[in-house]
C-alpha cells in the first residue's frame, strides 16, 4: 500500500512540475516584447552612436516591430472608408514615414537612465498583451509607459503605446480628425510631411 501511495505521489509531483513549467513558458507576445526592449536599450544606451544614428536605427526598428498599417488606419478612423484605394495607399506610405520619424525623435530625446523596468503584464479578453513599464529619465523623474502587443496574422506586433496614461492612437486620432475636418486628406498629409521634415532636423 505504501508503494502505491509513493507512486501516486511521484505522479502528482510530476504533474505539478509540468504545470509550473508550462505556466512559466513565455508567450510569443512576451518574447516579442523582450526582444523589442533589448533592442531599444541597445540603441538608446549606445555611447558610440550619434544622435542621428540612434534616430535612424530606432526608425528602422519601429518600421519592423510596429503594426504601422493597422495603426495608421485606426488613427485616421472613419474617413478611411471614404477615401479611394490609391488615397489609402498614399496615406499609409506617408503615415509609416511620419510615425517612424516622430517616435524615433521622441524616444532618442528621452534621457534614459538605466533599464526599462517591467511593472506588470496582463492579457485582455481581446488577446492584446499590455506590458506596463517605468522609465527613469533622471531629473524628469520616472515615466510610466504601457506597450500594447497583439498578433497581426501569425506575428506579434506593437499596436499602441501609452505614455503617462496618454494613448498614442487616441491622441493622434483626435489631432488627425481636426486637421482632416478642416483641410481634407491632402491637407492632413501636407501637415504630416511638414512634421516629418521638422522631426528629421531636430
Amino acid at each position: 500500500m505504501k508503494t502505491i501511495y509513493a507512486k501516486i505521489g511521484v505522479i502528482l509531483l510530476s504533474i505539478c512540475m509540468s504545470v509550473q513549467v508550462a505556466a512559466a513558458t513565455p508567450t510569443a507576445e512576451e518574447l516579442f516584447f523582450d526582444e523589442l526592449k533589448a533592442r531599444t536599450l541597445s540603441i538608446l544606451n549606445a555611447d558610440n552612436l550619434s544622435v542621428q544614428d540612434k534616430r535612424s536605427r530606432v526608425k528602422e526598428m519601429i518600421l519592423e516591430y510596429a503594426a504601422v498599417y493597422q495603426i495608421g488606419r485606426s488613427v485616421l478612423g472613419p474617413p478611411w472608408r471614404k477615401i479611394s484605394k490609391q488615397q489609402q495607399q498614399d496615406y499609409s506610405d506617408m503615415f509609416a514615414e511620419w510615425i517612424s520619424t516622430t517616435l524615433a525623435s521622441r524616444l532618442v530625446s528621452i534621457n534614459l537612465q538605466g533599464d526599462i523596468k517591467v511593472v506588470q503584464k496582463h492579457t485582455g479578453s481581446n488577446g492584446i498583451l499590455v506590458v506596463s513599464t517605468q522609465i527613469d529619465t533622471g531629473k524628469q523623474g520616472k515615466v510610466t509607459v504601457d506597450w500594447y502587443i497583439r498578433k497581426i496574422g501569425d506575428s506579434p506586433k506593437l499596436f499602441n503605446v501609452s505614455i503617462a496614461n496618454v494613448s498614442m492612437i487616441a491622441t493622434q486620432r483626435s489631432e488627425f480628425s481636426v486637421v482632416y475636418g478642416q483641410r481634407s486628406l491632402i491637407g492632413l498629409m501636407d501637415v504630416m510631411a511638414q512634421q516629418i521634415q521638422e522631426n528629421s532636423r531636430q
